[in-house]
């Protein structure tokens, strides 16, 4: 019963779709294609997350084609497999034969579970894994008389495995309120000290990376704008397969531009968008600012190349569709630049009223007041 019971849940799982998150299956698709990439030891937990965006299918129909996004396979011999490779899923199988066998009157139990990690990933919830645990636990406990060599042998490894993420918790929070307070070297150290104690974690570094930018934007000390171009090395370094990350960096390194075109700033930019272009090729968010970069270079070529992949990416992007009719408008190419205001037009007025639809998609069928007034001037003419 509570195996049919988890098959039916599971089977509702497959038809629950947001939009912008695929289905199951198109999540199995991709996460298979991300376990090609190395098949015998698997790209490394987590690593799914960040390589998703490099062979995600797009969806059929909806407003977006490719802004879903995917943490985890949502199946959890499919995400062992990933992460681990066939060596690693081998060795998980051997563990599972080992339980199933001792399981006893649990096993039922057990295939429940087994059955609802088919559509969803069960044992990255703490709960579910802690359930999980127990129903492996031998069906004849044994008394054992009390240890203390295993009671601070279980203490060292918790405070060892959890002891420093709730440090650097406890450091965040001090450093909001030294913020809050106007204290900001003291704000500094407490970032400094987070990252000390937990090292491992890219968050906290990308969290006193962002704080070292503001620093800099501030001041305009270069020293702050070396200190934030380490930091942001570190967490980049940390999280090697974050799309998001690199997308953030490139946009951090337009901002300086503000402050005066150098040459080695623009370079520097320029570097970090094709990062995050190809860190996540299917994006049409990142090649749209990429071409507003271009503009603010007066490189209209360039510009005119990333506003035309992004509406061949997601053809229902108002925004995009607008910018390249004005730059195909200043090349003299007034047929094609009407076509696209009409597009961007069509756009908008077909979807500003739907009220079902996720913030990003919001954000490509979007368009200003100011900007829909000008794009109907330019039909009209």
């Amino acid at each position: 019963a509570l195996l049919f019971l988890a098959l039916g849940l599971g089977w509702l799982r497959l038809q629950d779709s947001s939009s912008t998150s695929l289905g199951r299956i198109g999540i199995w698709e991709s996460a298979v294609k991300v376990w090609a990439m190395d098949p015998l030891f698997g790209v490394g937990p987590g690593a799914f997350d960040g390589d998703y965006h490099l062979v995600k299918i797009p969806r059929a129909s909806g407003v977006n084609r490719y802004l879903m996004d995917a943490q985890v396979a949502h199946n959890e011999f499919l995400e062992l497999l990933v992460a681990f490779g066939l060596v690693g899923f081998g060795f998980g199988g051997w563990v599972l034969w080992k339980v199933w066998k001792g399981a006893g009157v649990r096993r039922p139990a057990l295939a429940g579970l087994g059955a609802a990690s088919l559509f969803d990933f069960c044992f990255h919830n703490p709960m579910i894994a802690l359930e999980g645990a127990g129903l492996a636990a031998v069906s004849k406990p044994r008394k054992t008389a009390l240890s203390w060599g295993g009671a601070l042998l279980a203490a060292g490894l918790s405070v060892g495995l959890f002891g420093s993420a709730l440090g650097a918790r406890a450091l965040e929070g001090r450093y909001e309120a030294q913020v809050a307070q106007g204290r900001f070297p003291e704000a500094l150290r407490c970032l400094e000290y987070a990252e000390r104690v937990n090292a491992w974690d890219g968050r906290v570094t990308l969290q006193r990376a962002d704080y070292l930018e503001r620093l800099y934007l501030a001041t305009k000390d270069p020293a702050w704008a070396g200190e934030a171009d380490e930091a942001y090395a570190r967490a980049l370094d940390l999280e090697k397969s974050d799309g998001q990350l690199r997308f953030k960096d490139a946009e951090r390194l337009t901002r300086r531009l503000s402050l005066g075109p150098l040459p080695a700033l623009v370079e520097a930019a320029d570097r970090a968008w094709r990062e995050a272009r190809r860190a996540m090729p299917f994006n049409a968010l990142i090649r749209y600012e990429e071409g507003l970069f271009r503009i603010s270079l007066k490189d209209g070529d360039g510009a005119l190349a990333d506003f035309q992949k992004a509406v061949e990416l997601e053809p229902y992007y108002a925004a995009a569709w607008a910018n390249l009719g004005f730059l195909l408008r200043k090349k003299g190419r007034k047929a094609e630049a009407r076509s696209d205001f009409q597009r961007a037009l069509e756009v908008y007025g077909q979807w500003k009223d739907a009220r079902r639809i996720a913030p990003l998609e919001r954000q490509l069928v979007d368009l200003t007041p100011a900007t829909v007034k000008l794009l109907r001037q330019e039909v009209a003419r």
